[in-house]
């Protein structure tokens, strides 16, 4: 009852700031619109559909080289074919395909829950489409997304669970191209939703309340509320280390629009969202800290080569894989992340 007086208020508030200053909500949605159409259609939309049909076919038991990452993940092979399709789709592709497997009985509650942590992750087509912009070159934007990758793969160990098989592959139902149309159309519609709406809550906080930070601190509040205008804001810093560790930052927290988009996708589904939370807290610090200590090695950031990259990248995820999978016992995994 509490939650429902809440939300009301909260609404009637935001009433009355629309009527108040209309001028601020219009210029928000206009760039909320047009940073949708210009940036997150294109680099999500063909990925979602794509991803829409990985996600329902049993690639897991059909293609070999899925059990190594089922291994890696002390996963089921679905739940390894939706981590591949988080990781190349984008958010909120892991959790869509999380909440599409649950409702269709190939995945258990608590393997769902346990998916939340680790497999909701930006994609390459934002990645390298934002961040491009951003560095001098794309080899930055690989190392970013193989800290990502390295990040979610140690929470995966860090999470309880168990490692499971294969569930009833009969529960497998195929999906025609214009059913994964209608369902990414639905999906678009929804992230672009929120992507507005976010949009205007950052131009009230820039013309009423943030006007007075350094711009430093508003490009983390940005990039903390909505990734895609904290990416974009970005672009003020001079600084391209610093770009970098913020760029990496964002990317695996996704933002609290990330976050009410990947509520959206799971509400109905009856799994806990204090899972993704603490994952995502997780994996957000252990993604922080794998990026200063790229700096710390290379100060300047033009030292990066992919050459070193690739090998820190192997190196790294040999590591995560001996000391935080190899050595788990095969019953459990340590809880190190909330339950």
């Amino acid at each position: 009852m509490r939650k429902k007086y809440t939300i009301s208020l909260l609404a009637l508030m935001g009433m009355i700031i629309l009527i108040l200053d209309t001028k601020t909500a219009l210029c928000g949605a206009s760039d909320g619109i047009e940073l949708c159409l210009r940036t997150v259609i294109p680099s999500l939309f063909p990925l979602c559909m794509l991803s829409t049909l990985l996600t329902s076919t049993p690639i897991g038991t059909s293609f070999p080289p899925m059990r190594i990452l089922c291994r890696l993940l002390h996963t089921s092979p679905t739940g390894a074919s939706i981590f591949l399709s988080g990781i190349l789709g984008g958010y909120p592709m892991g959790a869509q395909g999380i909440a599409t497997a649950c409702r269709e009985g190939r995945l258990d509650q608590n393997e769902g829950r346990r998916l939340l942590a680790f497999c909701n992750n930006a994609g390459p087509a934002f990645l390298f489409g934002i961040g491009a912009k951003l560095f001098d070159g794309t080899k930055l934007c690989f190392l970013a997304w193989g800290i990502q990758l390295i990040s979610a793969i140690i929470v995966a160990a860090m999470t309880p669970g168990r490692e499971t098989k294969q569930q009833i592959v009969a529960k497998f139902s195929s999906i025609s191209i214009s059913s994964a149309m209608s369902k990414s159309i639905k999906t678009m519609a929804m992230v672009c939703g929120w992507v507005i709406l976010f949009r205007v809550l950052i131009h009230y906080l820039a013309v009423w309340i943030l006007w007075w930070v350094s711009d430093s601190i508003q490009i983390l509040i940005f990039g903390l509320l909505e990734i895609s205008n904290g990416c974009i804001f970005l672009s003020n810093l001079q600084s391209q280390a610093h770009r970098f560790l913020l760029f990496t930052t964002f990317l695996s927290f996704g933002g609290l629009c990330v976050t009410m988009q990947t509520y959206s996708v799971v509400s109905d589904c009856n799994l806990n969202f204090r899972h993704y939370l603490m994952g995502k807290i997780t994996q957000t610090a252990i993604t922080f800290l794998l990026a200063y200590f790229c700096l710390i090695f290379f100060p300047s950031t033009e030292e990066i080569s992919i050459g070193v990259v690739l090998p820190m990248i192997c190196i790294l995820t040999i590591i995560g894989y001996r000391f935080f999978v190899k050595k788990q016992k095969k019953d459990s995994i340590p809880m190190l992340v909330g339950v």
